[in-house]
């Protein structure tokens, strides 16, 4: 399913940056026109399909080097839960039922809210933001 996914997502961005270069085409193609002794209808006419085109490329480009990889990112840490998920509950299960959870940073869950877990915690929290090193 991990190399699917990752053919997948391969075949997606391949497609969007096709369609990016199919768009910066059309612009050098206008760009190349405007060159030429053309009418003031024509220049304009010209002038909205590159922008359109410079838009549309843009937006390729975003899908193809953002949205898709997120996208695909979070599909296959679906896939990694789904697929640790049974060993995870277990071992949940066990460090709950002989108290080893306990030994753990930050482990005092049935006290949060009253615990401390930064010295000057109650300031940041005061000023909307932790110190780095807490996190």
């Amino acid at each position: 399913m991990h190399d699917y996914l990752s053919q997948a997502q391969d075949f997606c961005v391949g497609r969007f940056e096709a369609t990016a270069k199919e768009y910066q085409g059309s612009v050098n193609e206008a760009q190349k026109s405007l060159k030429s002794k053309i009418t003031d209808d024509q220049r304009h006419a010209l002038h909205c399909k590159i922008q359109d085109a410079r838009a549309l490329k843009s937006q390729a480009d975003v899908i193809s080097q953002h949205a898709l990889p997120v996208a695909y990112a979070n599909r296959q840490a679906k896939l990694d839960l789904i697929q640790q998920w049974p060993a995870n509950l277990k071992e949940i299960r066990q460090s709950l039922a002989d108290g080893s959870y306990k030994n753990r940073r930050w482990s005092d869950v049935e006290d949060i809210g009253f615990r401390e877990i930064e010295s000057g915690q109650k300031d940041d929290i005061k000023l909307g933001f932790r110190k780095r090193s807490a996190i």
